[in-house]
């Protein structure tokens, strides 16, 4: 998606308010939010790697990231019909496209811990291989939008960081996700034999680089979600007239930098 300026609307579409107080107070309700999808995903990164909260005790993924991923998934599902309450459907920022990507990864996340509990189920394998191109699609679809609503408010700079994350997730999450997934397909179709233990070894052979890069891309979307956060958050202080507040929202972007 090529980033473009444009002149930012006024303010969110608001009730029978003043301009100003409906328009701070729409942006409260999307931060909040936002610091609920952001809590959710820190939590299933804590989930994922610590091993205590990873591993039960015969050594299996354990299924407790399935509760921050539902957290984050519930809190998304509010954010967009937030804003889509809000903005009165006159912006272009519609996140269709976000709600059914989470539909998808919120569908297939508990696969990852069936599939480790078993050696012989290609169901299990497809559906768990899937699973991870689901959740790049989310974290895809979310930048995304985030370049768009960075666009209709006028946030520059936090647009082109929205637009460089974009690549983040696309180069360094959702490809080796994809590439794997494809790998393990491939593996079942030509070689009838395999069994999905042996599919597993192609996350060992993955290069500790890699593994890096992917953890620090997922890192980055959660401080471009408090960027956004902190661009609300100024929005509100602006449209209720605290002193300092008046050049908030148009220099947040300038601070994720």
């Amino acid at each position: 998606m090529i980033f473009s300026d444009s002149k930012p609307i006024p303010s969110f579409a608001g009730a029978a308010a003043p301009e100003g107080r409906s328009s701070g107070t729409n942006a409260r309700v999307l931060r909040r939010r936002l610091d609920a999808l952001f809590l959710g995903l820190l939590g299933i990164a804590v989930c994922l790697l610590e091993p205590h909260l990873r591993l039960t005790p015969l050594g299996d993924l354990s299924l407790l990231y399935v509760l921050p991923a539902v957290w984050s998934g519930v809190a998304a599902w509010r954010l967009c019909i937030a804003w889509r309450r809000f903005s009165a459907g006159r912006t272009g920022v519609d996140p269709w496209r976000l709600q059914l990507s989470l539909i998808f990864a919120l569908g297939l996340c508990p696969f990852v811990s069936w599939w480790s509990r078993t050696d012989d189920s290609t169901y299990l394998a497809v559906f768990a291989g899937a699973a991870l191109p689901a959740a790049g699609w989310f974290l895809l679809e979310l930048t995304s939008w985030f370049q768009r609503l960075a666009r209709w408010r006028g946030w520059v700079a936090l647009g082109r960081r929205a637009r460089f994350d974009e690549g983040l997730v696309l180069f360094c999450l959702l490809a080796p996700f994809t590439a794997v997934y494809l790998t393990g397909v491939l593996t079942f179709v030509f070689f009838p034999g395999t069994v999905s233990a042996e599919v597993k070894e192609v996350w060992r052979l993955l290069p500790v680089t890699l593994k890096l890069v992917m953890c620090l891309a997922f890192f980055e979307i959660l401080a471009l979600i408090r960027s956004v956060s902190s661009a609300l958050d100024a929005l509100q202080e602006c449209a209720v007239g605290r002193p300092g507040a008046a050049r908030g929202g148009e220099n947040a972007g300038s601070e994720a930098e």
